[in-house]
């Protein structure tokens, strides 16, 4: 049934999809209102994410990255696809200045939202790109596969994109792998989220074989993304990138499972 509504979902024209998303909101902006809570947590109507607990979920994120990288306290951080800040809460209470956070995000009402909430908190810092994604922004006018990252190089000791290469096309994919590395330090490490799919591994989830990657659903292109194992083992190593550790989420499964602490596969790269 489930598989059935998702895919009634992503046939619909967009400003229809984003209609229903705001009407589901409602009950939970409501109460949002009236609790007039002085916190880091948006409305519903902002979170282009998935179910579950919104600072849960920030901090299972942040303490497995702080588990699994060598960052401190005085690090430099950016995040791709910050949305409305769920892994940048945690990180206010551990990053002190000359330690920074800067995120960015293609859409603009997230970020808007970022940038008036996070105000007292100096040393983080969200931007907004118009870039073009047919689920999320099809209107953007920048093309993914063409954008530029307008960061310094060897500044980062860690740049994440978690639920973005989950939705981004072959090229796009190639595109961003072609410039993070060169704005990690020596040391950098990148964390990214994937659905990754081992040399012929199928998936009911991904019935639209690419080769190097999968479709959920061939209409909407950048709904649901995989890449093969060996595609992403490649691509890291032809743009300096090492792949020190890799960890399973539990989508393979439909449900979650209690080994498993995260939804999608993580992958941490390690600079050359």
């Amino acid at each position: 049934m489930m598989r059935f509504l998702r895919k009634i979902y992503y046939s619909l024209p967009f400003e229809l999809r984003n209609f229903i998303r705001l009407i589901f909101a409602i009950p939970n902006d409501i109460k949002y209102i009236f609790a007039n809570k002085k916190n880091l947590v948006p409305p519903k109507r902002l979170r282009n994410i998935g179910k579950g607990d919104f600072i849960e979920i920030g901090n299972n994120f942040f303490n497995h990255i702080i588990n699994n990288t060598n960052i401190n306290t005085k690090s430099n951080i950016l995040e791709i696809g910050c949305g409305c800040g769920r892994i940048s809460v945690p990180f206010t209470k551990f990053l002190e200045d000359p330690g920074r956070y800067i995120g960015f995000d293609i859409l603009a009402a997230p970020i808007k939202w970022c940038k008036k909430n996070y105000s007292g908190y100096k040393i983080f810092e969200f931007d907004y790109f118009p870039i073009k994604n047919d689920l999320y922004n099809p209107y953007g006018k920048i093309s993914a596969a063409e954008f530029k990252f307008p960061y310094p190089e060897n500044k980062f000791d860690l740049i994440l994109a978690v639920s973005v290469f989950t939705h981004m096309q072959k090229n796009e994919t190639e595109n961003y792998f072609s410039q993070i590395p060169k704005l990690l330090n020596t040391s950098g490490i990148f964390y990214a989220s994937f659905f990754i799919l081992r040399d012929n591994q199928k998936s009911d989830f991904f019935p639209f074989d690419n080769g190097d990657f999968l479709l959920h659903n061939k209409n909407l292109p950048s709904a649901n993304v995989a890449y093969r194992l060996n595609y992403i083992e490649k691509l890291a190593v032809n743009n300096g990138l090492k792949i020190s550790k890799i960890e399973e989420g539990w989508w393979k499964f439909g449900k979650k499972m209690k080994n498993y602490i995260i939804f999608q596969d993580i992958i941490i790269f390690q600079k050359q």
